[in-house]
């Protein structure tokens, strides 16, 4: 069944039947975890068996040698380990030193036992000759060598190669895709073949042969040893994937998340916000029977009490056209607590990269609604909000103001981006004022590079909101307003 939710920072996949939504249809995104940079690891509750299948003696060390070291016990499998009758020497054993072929073999897998038992790892070789030593195989003959060895591992992982560059690589790669089929009781991995993954070109042609065939491939990346958090991580919630960056991202970060999708849903949080359970299910099934809706906000429940949040009493007051939808229309949302369609998410550009955190959602939600996407307020799915007690205020502050303006010159015709200038910074005081119109001006580099003025249908939607603002006792949510503050900002 294919996949209908998949997480902004971390991707989930389920393998215990107890989680109150199936990730086979959902994964949720953390904005927590983007630190600094990471590989490749798949984890399960228990240590699961991990067999890497690699086409030489030293190919399972050079391109998985991390995997193997944080996976006590592992087996690699070697296809082409045979020793050839013909002693005679070839120029790359020649090249490095050896007497004859069957010298150079010996010698290779003695490197290689020593090798994997530095990392915990079990070797196993096949009898198969080297393409260097007259070796023409089939994928189905390789397919027959290496079914016997995993027919007696019961679940775990294989990791297999993605055949880049050399013969002997890629049908070995072939032959784990006729595998795969036959052993669906194991979860598969494709690593980089790491001599060859750096030739410009190749991982991107074989990925794209692998689409064209109907393989869907998912990304996993993974944290380093170090690092506590990511260990904490990983012990707590072991089928976490995890991806890194090296500096705080802020908004931007969930980019990075939504770029690994393979899921049509995105499902957003933070790490003081929390799904309510079957909220997400919920969310997959609106989105399924409503195509043309981009954004589900959902209610927030603010602590252990769960109270609502003012912002989703005013945008249950919206005063939008709503006909249709499955809940109010709005022209914002809150970025901690949105479900999004993840090709709009995509076609927007994701969450501009200058703007950081404070008011991130505004720039995108007039452009989610100038290209005719819909935003809606669902109180049916839920989060929970646990909101710190401590705030940098005047940062956050300044950062919202300063973002606003940005909004407002990127997409709003010349007078009203003026006046909405004006209006952000009258209710600024003192030295706020000044930081904000200072930083602010930062932005005159780029921002004419970028500016487009929405559409006059959607300024009407933003006139009939302001409009709203002043006869409905009250703010209702407004890209470019503090009013629909992000929920990092509550």
């Amino acid at each position: 069944m294919t996949a209908r939710f998949m997480a902004c920072s971390c991707e989930c996949r389920s393998s215990t039947p107890a989680r109150s939504v199936p990730l086979s249809r959902i994964s949720i995104s953390l904005h927590l975890f983007l630190r600094a940079g990471g590989k490749v690891i798949a984890m399960s509750h228990s240590k699961p068996a991990l067999t890497i299948v690699s086409p030489h003696l030293d190919d399972a060390v050079f391109s998985c040698g991390a995997l193997l070291e944080r996976t006590p016990g592992a087996t690699v499998v070697t296809v082409f380990a045979g020793t050839p009758t013909d002693t005679s020497l070839t120029d790359w054993d020649r090249q490095c030193g050896f007497q004859d072929a069957g010298q150079a073999m010996r010698a290779r897998r003695a490197e290689d036992a020593e090798a994997l038992a530095m990392l915990g790892a079990e070797p196993m070789w096949l009898d198969l000759l080297d393409a260097q030593y007259g070796g023409d195989y089939r994928p189905q003959d390789v397919e027959g060598q290496l079914a016997p060895c995993l027919g007696r591992q019961r679940g775990g992982i294989v990791a297999a190669p993605m055949g880049l560059f050399h013969s002997d690589h890629h049908v070995v790669h072939e032959a784990c895709l006729r595998l795969h089929a036959r052993h669906p009781g194991l979860d598969w991995l494709c690593y980089e073949d790491a001599l060859y993954r750096r030739l410009p070109g190749l991982l991107q042609e074989r990925l794209a042969s692998l689409l064209c065939s109907g393989w869907r491939l998912t990304p996993v990346i993974a944290p380093p040893a170090s690092g506590l958090k990511a260990r904490a991580l990983r012990a707590a919630f072991p089928d976490l994937h995890v991806i890194e960056t090296g500096d705080n991202l802020g908004a931007a970060g969930r980019n990075l998340g939504v770029r690994w999708t393979r899921t049509p849903y995105v499902a957003f949080c933070d790490d003081d916000t929390c799904w309510q359970p079957h909220s997400l299910d919920l969310a997959a099934d609106i989105l399924d029977r409503h195509p043309d809706v981009a954004v589900l906000c959902a209610q927030v429940q603010v602590g252990t009490e769960g109270r609502p949040d003012p912002a989703c009493e005013r945008m249950a007051r919206s005063p939008l056209p709503s006909r249709g939808l499955p809940g109010k229309a709005l022209l914002g949302f809150l970025a901690g607590a949105a479900v999004m369609r993840a090709c709009a998410f995509v076609e927007a550009g994701g969450y501009h990269p200058a703007f950081f955190i404070g008011a991130e959602e505004a720039l995108m939600a007039l452009d989610f609604a100038a290209a005719g996407w819909r935003m809606v307020y669902c109180p049916r799915i839920v989060t929970r909000h646990h909101p710190s007690p401590r705030r940098d205020t005047p940062l956050r502050r300044r950062l919202l103001a300063r973002n606003e303006i940005w909004t407002a010159w990127l997409r709003l015709p010349v007078a009203e981006a003026g006046r909405e200038t004006l209006r952000i910074l009258r209710e600024l005081r003192g030295l706020d004022r000044l930081a904000v119109a200072g930083s602010a001006l930062g932005g005159l580099r780029w921002i004419p590079g970028q500016r487009r003025v929405v559409p006059p249908r959607v300024l009407a939607m933003r006139r009939a909101l302001a409009r709203g603002m002043k006869a409905g006792g009250g703010p209702v949510p407004l890209p470019g307003r503090r009013s629909a503050p992000s929920s990092r900002e509550r």
